[in-house]
């Protein structure tokens, strides 16, 4: 928030001299320290819930929340100094943490009751798949390893790896909530199975992944085409999110109106 404070308030008075320190600084803070950190967090409550799986392992957790923590300070001070060493250190601490929280998820899936967790899942290990992805670009574009591949990071960190997350995290919350608040007057719950829509989740996440693709494909080629193609299949995506959730809740008005 005070970096953020500064950067408004340099828009009027024009006190920063290093202003793009400043906002690679924020950049950081905002997407690994705010958004990211609490997508991580959830990461550890939400998938054992829905996998009926035990809760990560706390060893694993505070070792990955130390490197995180760690190598967010360091990129923060890296960023605000122009220290690459301190920004590559940040790097590699969080690609450890993210290594080591995805580790505990996995070892926790394994040992869930239910067995069969269906398509909906997917989502959700893609987006944090994406996370390690996207450190490396930003790593690559640190050290000039490819054009365009500080675009791609930026790309790839908020699309690739936060909104995949994210929205694959909502397709399987809506339904439960759905459920916990649809009790009909006999005190009838409907199961997920009946509210959940799962061609419009897979429609979305197809086009989601070919938008992201197809935009990233674009900034490293320079291709506009490209780029103006992943936002139409983006668009898409969007309307087949959006209509997955009305068909959600057409069928709790279909259910409370059959149970009534």
């Amino acid at each position: 928030e005070v970096l953020g404070a500064l950067l408004a308030l340099n828009l009027a008075f024009g006190f920063l001299e290093a202003r793009s320190n400043f906002v690679l600084a924020h950049g950081l803070l905002a997407v690994f320290g705010f958004m990211g950190m609490l997508a991580q967090g959830f990461s550890t409550i939400l998938l054992p819930m829905f996998a009926l799986s035990l809760a990560p392992s706390q060893r694993l957790g505070r070792g990955a929340v130390l490197c995180n923590v760690t190598g967010l300070l360091s990129a923060v001070v890296g960023a605000l100094i122009e220290e690459k060493s301190l920004l590559a250190l940040g790097g590699l601490l969080g690609l450890a943490g993210m290594g080591l929280l995805t580790f505990a998820l996995v070892q926790s899936f394994k040992k869930r009751m239910r067995e069969r967790t269906g398509f909906f899942f997917l989502p959700i290990w893609t987006g944090i798949a994406m996370g390690p992805v996207s450190i490396l670009c930003g790593l690559a574009a640190l050290f000039d390893l490819f054009a365009h591949a500080g675009q791609l990071f930026v790309w790839l960190i908020v699309a690739g790896w936060l909104l995949t997350f994210l929205l694959g995290g909502l397709q399987r919350v809506m339904p439960f909530l759905a459920s916990m608040h649809s009790a009909s007057a006999r005190g009838r719950t409907p199961l997920l199975a009946q509210l959940m829509a799962e061609i419009w989740t897979k429609a979305h996440f197809a086009l989601h992944v070919i938008a992201v693709l197809a935009v990233g494909a674009g900034l490293v080629l320079e291709n506009a085409l490209a780029v103006r193609l992943g936002a139409v299949l983006g668009l898409l995506g969007a309307i087949a999110f959006a209509l997955y959730g009305l068909e959600l809740f057409k069928r709790i008005r279909h259910f409370r109106r059959e149970n009534a």
